[in-house]
């Protein structure tokens, strides 16, 4: 009779913890598929703002717009690009003598005074504000090696955007394989949850919990 009450004890605390569960891998899965994605930094093409190593959580719901950084998929191309919205459809973008140019005018940007932030930059790189539609953010290009200059202006097409990476001198983007339909936008990245140097393989702790501007 003993042993029957464990059992039933047993099977009712597994049920108990089966429904926990199951509970939680339908939350996580909901939540996977309509309101977050979660991303790993690869590389150094969206410095200063996302370092190698930088790990993500993009929103699905949010609508994208210049200036955001977002997470593209690419035909033929497993993993998702992270880059900068910088013109929207039916814009055109021009770069000459490494300043940016959208609509025939060219981008406010200035120098970023704060350099304290980006101590980890390599001393042949300077970082800038760039400006667009009231906000800001920052970018980085090589001051030795000029970024080269668009032979002519580029024209969005229909529904697409130019997608730019933060480290102008070091990004595959826009640049490379054109505009992209805003439809290939799977969501709009929020803010760093949790950061690992690459090479030493420790927590960066300041970068935790830091929003993505």
């Amino acid at each position: 009779m003993q042993k029957f009450v464990l059992a039933k004890d047993a099977f009712y605390r597994f049920k108990q913890y089966f429904k926990i569960a199951l509970a939680t891998m339908i939350i996580v899965a909901f939540t996977k598929i309509f309101i977050f994605d979660f991303y790993w930094i690869p590389t150094v093409s969206m410095e200063p703002n996302l370092l190698k190593g930088d790990h993500v959580i993009a929103f699905k719901f949010l609508p994208a717009s210049r200036g955001d950084v977002v997470a593209v998929k690419l035909p033929d191309d497993p993993y998702p690009y992270i880059k900068r919205i910088i013109a929207l459809p039916d814009e055109t973008v021009d770069i000459k003598a490494g300043d940016l140019i959208v609509n025939n005018k060219k981008v406010k940007k200035t120098y970023d005074v704060d350099v304290k932030k980006y101590k980890y930059i390599e001393s042949d790189n300077i970082v800038l504000k760039e400006y667009a539609d009231k906000r800001s953010y920052s970018i980085m290009q090589s001051n030795v090696e000029r970024i080269p200059d668009f032979v002519k202006p580029y024209k969005n097409i229909g529904n697409s955007v130019f997608l730019l990476g933060d480290n102008r001198s070091n990004s595959i983007d826009s640049r490379n394989w054109g505009s992209v339909d805003k439809k290939k936008i799977k969501s709009v990245i929020g803010l760093i949850w949790l950061s690992i140097d690459p090479d030493t393989h420790k927590i960066r702790w300041n970068r935790i919990g830091k929003m993505v501007n």
